[in-house]
């Protein structure tokens, strides 16, 4: 019998905690550029596309319970499979340059009073690391522990902030170009990425009966809290919301409870900070499983090269985040839809001919 790293509790618990965590970071900012009072509904539209594709990823789990790569493997062989994995690698490692420096952002703006560097973002790689060396059980634990903390810490900075807010400032809905609100859309596919992470969750949990019921519902849920906050967001910064970029640290700060007793909402953010912290460590676990399948390195000499590569990287771009987002996010745009949207879409293709 199949020994099974994870279960559908802790990909349910991922998908309502990380998913929705890791864009409370930048994201509200960038819909508010973009798509102005329209940001809930660029966001929708972005909700709406991931869901459609996670939907024929579950379909995928519900026919196979073999992972990604496997089912490449016996459509395509071993070597177009190591390529393909290595292929996947580099993208998972772009991915990362994007989320890490985007997290690193936030921790020098809401930890510290003034600038780090990279050395002082060093206690992340040690805990990469030592994750890339685990298998897809810590996924799952972490899980297990962060869903608790995330829904406390937002819970605690919602309630502080709510009181905040002019919600009338969103309406009406639709009345900016809709251009602008569809490129809103577009800039924010790699952050709803999604179904590519629960994409390489399949075959590592057994496919129950209701699975799909179960994290479908845990997704939506999830990107119902983000739909939330964004309208909170909006509420509370209007016309200054496009300067916002570190919001979540700085929305309950208005609140008349925060000027009475302190800013009891700095330990909500940290909360947060946590699910913020190993959603970003995702995708270099994911490069540092892709590049030892192609390469046949040891899991410790992948994660090795992979994590000093990173550090390389962000030590030498600094505090470039927006150039790095511009690139990925505009020129590589076409990398992100083929690999986070198109390929994972097209993955019940694999299965056919194939019953549990």
């Amino acid at each position: 019998m199949k020994e099974y790293s994870m279960n559908v509790r802790q990909v349910c618990f991922w998908c309502a905690a990380m998913l929705p965590a890791i864009k409370l970071i930048t994201l509200p900012s960038s819909f508010a550029y973009y798509a102005k009072d329209d940001l809930i509904l660029s966001a929708f539209f972005n909700a709406v596309i991931s869901l459609g594709v996670l939907c024929l990823v579950l379909l995928t789990a519900k026919r196979s319970d073999k992972t990604f790569l496997e089912l490449v493997r016996d459509k395509f062989g071993k070597i177009f499979t190591r390529i393909f994995a290595g292929i996947y690698a580099l993208f998972f490692f772009m991915l990362s340059v994007l989320f890490v420096l985007e997290q690193k952002g936030f921790t020098e703006t809401t930890f510290f009073d003034i600038p780090s560097t990279a050395f002082g973002f060093a206690p992340f790689f040690l805990l990469s690391f030592y994750l890339c060396l685990r298998d897809f059980r810590s996924v799952g634990r972490s899980a297990d522990v962060v869903l608790p903390l995330f829904a406390i810490g937002l819970g605690l900075l919602l309630s502080v902030s709510v009181g905040s807010g002019d919600y009338l400032r969103i309406l009406p809905f639709g009345g900016n170009d809709f251009s602008e609100t569809w490129k809103g859309t577009v800039k924010a596919l790699a952050w709803f990425a999604d179904p590519l992470w629960i994409l390489f969750f399949v075959g590592r949990f057994r496919y129950e009966e209701k699975c799909a019921r179960k994290i479908l519902i845990s997704y939506a849920a999830g990107v119902t809290v983000f739909l939330l906050f964004l309208w909170l967001f909006y509420a509370v910064f209007a016309d200054i919301a496009i300067r916002q970029i570190y919001a979540i640290s700085r929305i309950g700060q208005f609140s008349e409870a925060i000027q009475l007793i302190g800013r009891v909402d700095f330990f909500a953010v940290c909360m947060i900070a946590a699910a913020t912290l190993l959603q970003a460590i995702l995708p270099i676990q994911l490069a540092t499983k892709c590049l030892a399948y192609a390469v046949r390195l040891p899991v410790w000499a992948s994660a090795l090269i992979v994590n000093i590569s990173l550090f390389g990287l962000i030590f030498l771009a600094g505090n470039s985040f927006s150039f790095v987002q511009k690139f990925i996010c505009g020129d590589m745009l076409w990398s992100i839809l083929l690999f986070a949207f198109a390929l994972p879409a097209c993955s019940p293709l694999l299965t056919i001919g194939k019953q549990r």
